[in-house]
């Protein structure tokens, strides 16, 4: 259970704790179902978490999810499909991520739609928008990055469409290992990274976002938040 995000009075969240499927799939890297969106009420300590947007369910993994300001767009990440019941996979046997972007209406999902930038040949996930929401960040491995994994960030118009090609958030942010998970309150960037020197594994930093292209040399989080297991997925 991880990836948190606060949406009106819930709190949305990625799992895999869908295990009572009949014949539902297994996802082969770690044998447990694919990933799913669920919703509870953080308040109520015995609220059971229920499938959030029943219709925005796929086979595969539907995850890490992002709201616009006015709760009307979400943004989400979603595997390639070749079809409803199979995924497409490189050549190495993985199936590559994409951010899909869809219109809430009567607590169903419509017009839901992959963003201009994706690609099959590389893998975009975790969208955090700005608070204003016309910056879009967002994790990716596509090529001429720096590491395992980068940050990137594309702007949006209005109406939420990508106005310009992603923009790497360059070295004092990106390392040659993972960089992911970003998320954005007032004018600061917080994400994960094993590339920085931490306490071990992925660990949360903090950059204060001077301009589009200026960030502050990121500031471990320390502990108590940081461990020396992964740390990820910080709101």
């Amino acid at each position: 259970d991880f990836a948190p995000v606060v949406f009106n009075d819930r709190l949305i969240f990625a799992s895999a704790r869908d295990t009572l499927k009949p014949k539902g799939k297994i996802y082969p890297w770690n044998k447990q179902p694919y990933l799913d969106l669920y919703a509870t009420r953080p308040e109520e300590y015995e609220y059971v978490p229920e499938k959030f947007l029943n219709n925005i369910e796929s086979s595969f993994h539907d995850a890490t999810v992002a709201f616009s300001w006015d709760g009307e767009t979400v943004y989400f990440t979603r595997n390639y499909l070749k079809n409803k019941n199979k995924l497409s996979a490189n050549a190495e046997g993985l199936s590559n991520m994409q951010i899909m972007r869809g219109t809430m209406a009567r607590n169903e999902l419509v017009n839901v739609e992959s963003l201009s930038f994706n690609s099959e040949d590389y893998s975009c996930g975790h969208p955090a928008l700005s608070p204003d929401g016309r910056l879009l960040y967002f994790t990716s491995n596509m090529p001429g990055g720096y590491g395992e994994s980068d940050i990137y960030v594309v702007q949006l118009n209005n109406e939420g469409d990508v106005l310009s090609d992603p923009m790497n958030l360059g070295p004092t942010i990106n390392t040659r290992g993972r960089e992911m998970f970003p998320f954005v309150v007032d004018d600061v960037l917080y994400f994960s990274s094993d590339g920085h020197y931490g306490l071990g594994g992925l660990d949360i930093f903090g950059s204060v976002i001077s301009s589009k292209i200026e960030y502050s040399l990121p500031l471990n989080m320390g502990k108590p938040i940081n461990s020396n297991m992964d740390d990820f997925s910080f709101i």
